[in-house]
C-alpha cells in the first residue's frame, strides 16, 4: 500500500514538472528571453545610413561617405534613434505583449484625456467625418505654435486608449493634437453614406489637415501616423507637393508600405501575423455589425453580388472580406487591385 502511494505521488510530481518545464520554456519563447537588444538599422532613401556609435550619443556622426546633414541632425537631436531598444524586464523583450498591454491599459498613471471639441466636416459623397482637438495647457513648455496632425490605425480613433495618453502626453510638451476618427469606427457617430474607412484613401486625413490649417494659419504642421495610419499619412505627403507644404515634417511608426508583400508575413504565424490579420477582421465585422442597416442593406448586397451578410459577419478571412465587399465599396474590381492602389510604396519617393 505504501509502495503504491509514493508510485502515485512521484507520478503526480513528473506530471507537475512537466507541465512547469513546458510554462517557463512557453514564457521563455513568447517573451524573447533568450534574444538580446539589436542596434537599430536606419535607411534613407533606400540605402542603409551608417552611423558611427559612440557611448555618448550627443558624439555620433555620420559616415563619411555620407552627405546628408539633415539626417545626422536629426540623430543629433534625437539620439534615442541611435540606441539599441531595451524593453522593460516585466515584458521579456516581446513587442506583442507590450502592445496588446499599452493599448488597453495605456501609460502608467497617464489621464485619460478627452478631446477638448469635437469638429464634424462633409465630403464630397456626403460622408460625415469628424476629428477630435486636444490642446496644450496654459504655460506648456513649447515656444512655437505647432500642431501634430494624427492618422490613427484600424480600429482607433480619438476615444481609444493610447491615441489618449498619445495625446496628453504631446500636450504636455507644448503640442496642440488633432486625431482622425475614421469613418464607422466610433458607433456613436452615424455613417452618412454606405462606406467605411480605408487602408489607404487620403481624403479623410486631408480634409481634417485642410481643417486645421484653416483654423490654425500660423501652426506648424506635423504629420503623425501609426500602423495603417502611417501608411495613409506616407500616401497624402507624397501624392502632390502642395500637400508636403503644409508640413514641416512627417512622422510614421509601425507602418506596413506594401499591403500586398505584408500579406505574406501576416499569412504565416512567424512573429504573430495570422493573430494580428484576424483582429484586423475582427474589427472591420465590428463596424459592419454596428452599421448593418447602411452598409449591408439589400440594396447594397444586391450591388455587389453578395448572396448573404452571414457571409460577411463570420467570416474568418479579412482578404475574402476585402475581395468581396471593401475593395468595391472603395471603387476597385478586386482585393489585389486596392491592396496595390493604398499601398504608400508607390508614393514614398516623392516625399
Amino acid at each position: 500500500m505504501s509502495y503504491s502511494l509514493n508510485s502515485s505521488r512521484m507520478i503526480e510530481f513528473s506530471y507537475f514538472i512537466a507541465c512547469l518545464f513546458v510554462i517557463i520554456v512557453s514564457c521563455i519563447k513568447v517573451l524573447h528571453v533568450n534574444s538580446c537588444a539589436e542596434w537599430p538599422e536606419l535607411f534613407v532613401n533606400g540605402a542603409e545610413f551608417t552611423w558611427r556609435f559612440t557611448s555618448d550619443a550627443t558624439n555620433n556622426e555620420a559616415d563619411s561617405t555620407s552627405d546628408d546633414s539633415f539626417v545626422a541632425q536629426i540623430l543629433k537631436r534625437a539620439p534615442i534613434f541611435s540606441k539599441p531598444y531595451i524593453p522593460p524586464l516585466i515584458w521579456g523583450r516581446s513587442g506583442h505583449l507590450q502592445t496588446i498591454i499599452h493599448s488597453t491599459f495605456s501609460r502608467h498613471k497617464t489621464p485619460r484625456v478627452k478631446g477638448d471639441s469635437r469638429h464634424t466636416l462633409f465630403l464630397s459623397d456626403g460622408s460625415m467625418l469628424t476629428f477630435d482637438l486636444f490642446q496644450p495647457p496654459t504655460g506648456a513648455v513649447s515656444t512655437e505654435d505647432v500642431t501634430l496632425v494624427v492618422c490613427p490605425g484600424i480600429g482607433n480613433s480619438s476615444e481609444t486608449v493610447a491615441l489618449r495618453a498619445f495625446s496628453h502626453h504631446a500636450n504636455s510638451y507644448g503640442y496642440r493634437v488633432a486625431v482622425l476618427n475614421h469613418l464607422g469606427i466610433i458607433p456613436s457617430i452615424p455613417l452618412t453614406t454606405s462606406r467605411i474607412f480605408t487602408y489607404g484613401s487620403t481624403e479623410e486625413y486631408g480634409a481634417m489637415v485642410n481643417k486645421v490649417k484653416e483654423m490654425y494659419p500660423q501652426s506648424k504642421l506635423i504629420a503623425v501616423g501609426f500602423s495603417m495610419g502611417g501608411n495613409i499619412v506616407s500616401k497624402y505627403l507624397g501624392e502632390c507637393s502642395k500637400q508636403r507644404a503644409n508640413f514641416v515634417a512627417g512622422i510614421s511608426c509601425c507602418q506596413g508600405y506594401d499591403i500586398l508583400k505584408s500579406l505574406e508575413i501576416m499569412g504565416s504565424w512567424k512573429h504573430m501575423g495570422k493573430a494580428y490579420l484576424r483582429a484586423i477582421c475582427v474589427c472591420v465585422q465590428k463596424v459592419l455589425h454596428n452599421f448593418q442597416s447602411v452598409l449591408l442593406s439589400d440594396e447594397q448586397l444586391s450591388r455587389f453580388g453578395i448572396q448573404s451578410r452571414m457571409e460577411l459577419l463570420y467570416s474568418l478571412n479579412l482578404v475574402h472580406l476585402d475581395d468581396i465587399l471593401l475593395s468595391k465599396m472603395a471603387g476597385y474590381s478586386d482585393y489585389r487591385e486596392y491592396y496595390r492602389q493604398s499601398s504608400s510604396s508607390l508614393y514614398i519617393p516623392q516625399v
